[in-house]
């Protein structure tokens, strides 16, 4: 099957497999594999260690309880920093973000608000700013 991206034209074999839902818990200091495409790592850092390009950075207070791991969801709002709210669908199309990719690229979610998105973006809402005390540095790897 030929499918136009981005970046040009690329040829996937057809698969059977359904997809499985994903669903993991915010750690501070931890590792998950997302899937079959992502490793995630976090990792509690001190203010004189926040690189930035090296990872994406987040304030850990401001991130809920009940915040998970897991893929887009109908009804997904994003609050990039700077922009305000828009529809999530809306940001990645802007972004740029391939369509095989958007169902398998893993998010930080709290119901339909998302906080972080891999290796591109977090929300204004759980940003790094002078009241930070606790700060969680988050890094992608494509497997």
């Amino acid at each position: 099957v030929a499918k136009k991206t981005y970046a040009g034209v690329k040829l996937l074999k057809p698969s059977n497999k359904k997809s499985e839902v994903l669903e993991f818990e915010f750690l501070k200091n931890g590792e998950i594999v997302f899937g079959e495409h992502f490793k995630i790592v976090t990792k509690v850092v001190a203010n004189d260690d926040v690189v930035y390009g090296e990872g994406l950075y987040v304030d850990a207070n401001k991130i809920s309880t009940n915040a998970i791991w897991r893929t887009r969801r109908l009804g997904d709002k994003f609050s990039k920093i700077g922009t305000g709210s828009k529809k999530f669908n809306d940001y990645l199309t802007n972004s740029k973000v391939d369509f095989e990719l958007r169902d398998t690229l893993p998010i930080l979610a709290v119901e339909q608000n998302v906080l972080v998105v891999a290796n591109d973006d977090v929300s204004e809402n759980v940003k790094i700013d002078a009241t930070t005390d606790e700060i969680v540095k988050i890094t992608f790897e494509q497997l």
